[in-house]
């Protein structure tokens, strides 16, 4: 079995020559970038796991660069990666092997797109902001500085996630949400189309938040339900409510072995200590802000 070499920069991209077909051309070849409109930084890195271009590179792994691209500094583009038409990629990114990146995206400095990450058409990402292998973005979708979306998360079309925000794993945000500054949103949660996070919101692990659950802003456990209203003296376990004060006495009283929400919804003693360590969280929260409880 043939040893493949290491990855080695190449001279070679593929380019569109009509009819939805491409062709291998040489990175030195300025007058074929030239009347595409496509314009290559010269310390732009590209990349390909041969050391010499063979047909199955030619077909397979070879980056794809479409008309209008502009391609900035020291950016350094993996072997596999397809450019859309007229799309732009700042200085010092780095955009791993298999990206797609669809036509009119625009990608600033000193960003990092993990390997087999998708970015459909028109999407903005603003500078120094990390997507993780596999994340799929979807159209007209804004993603401000410093974010960080981990491995596999799938985000709609029209999704705004604001400046250091933090996405987790597996994590599914549908269709038009907005996502505040600095809010967390933990692994394996789901948000529903058309709400908004505010800022500075944490959401924990695995929750479902639907476009009723947030109007102030929420702090979410991930054990099944969302447990405060931001700067409101109430909490919600499943479909029951509870002022802080009434939690308290449910908690002090019960000795039953399970604490009965709906014939469908029960929860443990442990589960409620858990329940019970948040919400005496959501109480310290309340006071360092100055609401009521």
């Amino acid at each position: 079995m043939e040893n493949r070499p290491h990855t080695k920069d190449i001279k070679k991209v593929k380019l569109h020559i009509g009819g939805g077909k491409y062709e291998a051309f040489s990175l030195s070849d300025k007058n074929e970038f030239a009347k595409r409109n496509i314009i290559i930084a010269d310390s732009a890195i590209i990349q390909d796991p041969w050391h010499q271009i063979t047909e199955y590179t030619d077909t397979v792994h070879m980056v794809i660069i479409d008309d209008g691209v502009r391609i900035g500094e020291n950016t350094e583009i993996k072997f596999g990666a397809s450019i859309g038409c007229g799309s732009y990629i700042g200085d010092f990114v780095k955009i791993g092997n298999f990206v797609i990146i669809e036509d009119g995206v625009s990608i600033d400095n000193d960003t990092r797109i993990g390997d087999n990450a998708k970015i459909r058409k028109k999407s903005l990402i603003d500078d120094s902001v990390s997507i993780a292998s596999g994340v799929r973005i979807g159209c007209n979708t804004i993603i401000k500085g410093g974010v960080t979306i981990h491995i596999s998360t799938h985000l709609g079309d029209d999704v705004y996630i604001g400046f250091s925000a933090e996405i987790g794993g597996y994590t599914q945000i549908e269709q038009k949400v907005k996502i505040g500054e600095y809010a967390r949103i933990g692994t394996c949660a789901r948000i529903q189309s058309n709400t908004s996070i505010k800022d500075n919101t944490i959401i924990g692990y695995g929750a479902r938040i639907t476009n009723k659950d947030n109007p102030k802003g929420l702090l979410i456990t991930g054990f099944k339900a969302p447990l405060s209203y931001w700067g409101e003296d109430k909490v919600a376990i499943g479909t029951k409510h509870y002022t802080f004060s009434e939690w308290d006495e449910l908690i002090k009283t019960n000795t039953q072995g399970y604490y009965y929400n709906t014939p469908q919804y029960q929860i443990s003693i442990s589960e409620m200590k858990d329940y019970d360590n948040c919400i005496q969280l959501i109480k310290q929260f309340h006071k360092l802000y100055g609401f009521t409880i």
